[in-house]
């Protein structure tokens, strides 16, 4: 409800509101004594009025108690002011007079216009311009219509917009089934041309001085083969062939899935499926979203890239989740008695069930439990989400639920930066052609 001559106040944090008011400068000081809304650092320094918050001003409880020109009643509890005003500063249970304005030449030595309101200057405010303020108006106008004597202005009477306006909106989205994120980005965004071409990782072993990293000379470490050339709808873009490191236990390289009936891959039992989920594998995979800013590229990879093929293959099914739809690529039925037990565990997760109270005081899910309580690291029980995503209409891998980022930059014809954050940490690696 909006009743005149009432109390406005100033909300910092809200740049939007652009208020539409004009502004007195009409203060000043002579002889030691400071004009309305001057600065001030005690009352007896002020013709009219006290020294609130450093200005020469007045209590008010609307915008009649303001009868200067160009001026109006504003909150004291306006974030605004309390931001800029020492904790005393401000009168309780009543407003301030302020002066309206559309730019801080408008306010007097010492305060500058924030949305519409002369107010003390904030210490890192520069001088100058405009700190929300907009154009000209007048008390009673488009600053806030007056309809009253008595009442308090808030800052609703501003002809601005509401906050309220955009709480509890009806969106018109059907939220029955489960969003669709889009697949991310695989062409390069901006000018990657310096960084085309096929690239290795010099070794960080001292004991091969730099060499060019090769899975023949069984290194310590892995090694990383980064490609970026032309894609098939133009523009560039890039993958990441790992050799695992000589010690390493890894699988790899994989066949293209043909059974969508059986776990994959194929000949990896579902208690390694973690292990894949967690580790870079002798397979290829692709730079998501890469962009080329500020001289580096960065890009993300996934290692749940390696079931996009034989999420693909998946139907999706409708689950009810308390009476929420999902959508997995097995039936909500399936056991590992009428289910392959890799499908049940890239299909759906043991989270999606009840949970109970471990032992240890944990919520875990009743299923993963055993008969004293105690948490079982089964295969099912180890995914928080399946690794295949569905939707309505299609399922996919989720890659976005193992992210890893990576930022290079180009040194003389090298390529250095952190790449593949995992498992090693943000490795800072030199990278040059592998045809020098």
């Amino acid at each position: 409800m909006m009743l005149g001559n009432s109390l406005r106040a100033i909300i910092a944090s809200v740049a939007a509101l652009g208020w539409v008011i004009a502004c007195d400068d009409s203060s000043s000081s002579e002889g030691g004594d400071t004009h309305w809304l001057g600065a001030c650092e005690r009352d007896d320094q002020c013709r009219t009025g006290a020294c609130w918050c450093g200005l020469c001003t007045r209590r008010c409880s609307g915008d009649d108690a303001c009868t200067e020109s160009r001026t109006a009643c504003f909150e004291s509890r306006s974030p605004g002011l309390t931001e800029r005003c020492d904790e005393g500063s401000l009168p309780e249970g009543s407003g301030i007079c302020l002066g309206l304005c559309s730019a801080n030449t408008d306010c007097s030595s010492g305060s500058e216009c924030l949305l519409g309101a002369c107010v003390p200057r904030s210490s890192d405010s520069p001088d100058g311009g405009s700190a929300g303020g907009s154009s000209g108006g007048s008390k009673g106008g488009a600053g806030g219509a007056n309809s009253g004597a008595g009442g308090r202005r808030s800052v609703t009477d501003a002809g601005v917009p509401r906050a309220t306006d955009y709480a509890d909106v009806m969106v018109p989205v059907d939220f029955t089934n489960p969003v669709v994120v889009p697949p991310p980005e695989t062409a390069i965004t901006g000018d990657a041309s310096r960084f085309a071409g096929k690239w290795v990782n010099l070794s960080l072993n001292p004991n091969l001085h730099g060499a060019r990293c090769s899975a023949a000379a069984k290194p310590s470490e892995p090694c990383y083969h980064l490609e970026i050339a032309g894609g098939p709808n133009g523009g560039l873009i890039g993958t990441v062939r790992v050799d695992p490191r000589s010690t390493d236990v890894s699988h790899g390289p994989y066949p293209a899935p043909t059974d969508p009936g059986v776990g994959y891959p194929p000949d990896v039992p579902p208690s390694d499926y973690f292990a894949l989920r967690s580790n870079y594998n002798a397979a290829t995979y692709t730079l998501f979203d890469g962009i080329v800013q500020g001289g580096e590229l960065e890009f993300w990879t996934s290692q749940s890239e390696i079931w996009t093929g034989w999420c693909a293959l998946q139907q999706p099914i409708h689950w009810d989740l308390d009476g929420k739809n999902a959508y997995r690529c097995v039936p909500q039925t399936a056991t590992t008695s009428n289910t392959d037990l890799g499908k049940l565990v890239l299909c759906s997760t043991a989270w999606d069930g009840p949970h109970c109270e471990s032992a240890s005081g944990t919520e875990f899910p009743c299923s993963c439990l055993d008969d004293q309580m105690n948490e079982m690291g089964t295969p099912e029980c180890v995914f928080y989400s399946p690794i295949c995503e569905c939707s309505t209409s299609e399922c996919h891998a989720a890659v976005r639920t193992t992210q890893d980022w990576s930022r290079l930059r180009v040194v003389g014809e090298t390529l250095v930066g952190p790449l593949l954050t995992n498992p090693f940490g943000p490795l800072e690696l030199t990278l040059v052609k592998e045809t020098p």
